[in-house]
C-alpha cells in the first residue's frame, strides 16, 4: 500500500473529541516513511457556513475523480493527529488537490507559529 503526502486514505481515527473510533477518510500530512503517520480528518457533517477551520473538498454525487469523495466534504484543522501506519485500513489512491493540500499546510504552519509564539 503505497502512502504519501496528500494521500486520502481511510483510516481506524476517533473523532475530535477522541471518541467514537471507526474507519473515516482522512489526509496524509507526512511523507509517511515512519511507524506513525500525521493525518487529518475529513467530514461530511458541514456547518453552514464553514467556519475558519474547514478547508472544502472537491467532490462528486458520482464519485470525485481525485478526492473519491460523494458528498461535500471538508478536511478539519482541529482533527490533525498521529496514528500507527496500521491503523490505516485501505488506500483507494485518491488524493488532497495541491490547492487544498497547500491550504492545509499553511494553515497547520500558522497555528503552530502561534503556538510558539
Amino acid at each position: 500500500m503505497a502512502l504519501s503526502q496528500g494521500s486520502i486514505v481511510i483510516a481506524e481515527v476517533v473523532d475530535p473529541q477522541g471518541n467514537n473510533a471507526k474507519e473515516r477518510p482522512v489526509i496524509i500530512l507526512d511523507d509517511a516513511t515512519g511507524e506513525t503517520i500525521a493525518v487529518m480528518g475529513i467530514t461530511s457533517t458541514l456547518p453552514d457556513p464553514l467556519p475558519e477551520g474547514y478547508i472544502e473538498l472537491p467532490w462528486y454525487h458520482d464519485r470525485h475523480s481525485v478526492t473519491g469523495l460523494t458528498r461535500r466534504s471538508a478536511a478539519v484543522i482541529k482533527w490533525a493527529t498521529v496514528i500507527d501506519k496500521d491503523s490505516v485500513i485501505r488506500s483507494p489512491g485518491y488524493r488532497c488537490p495541491a490547492a487544498q493540500l497547500g491550504e492545509i499546510i499553511r494553515l497547520l504552519e500558522r497555528l503552530d507559529s502561534d503556538e510558539t509564539s
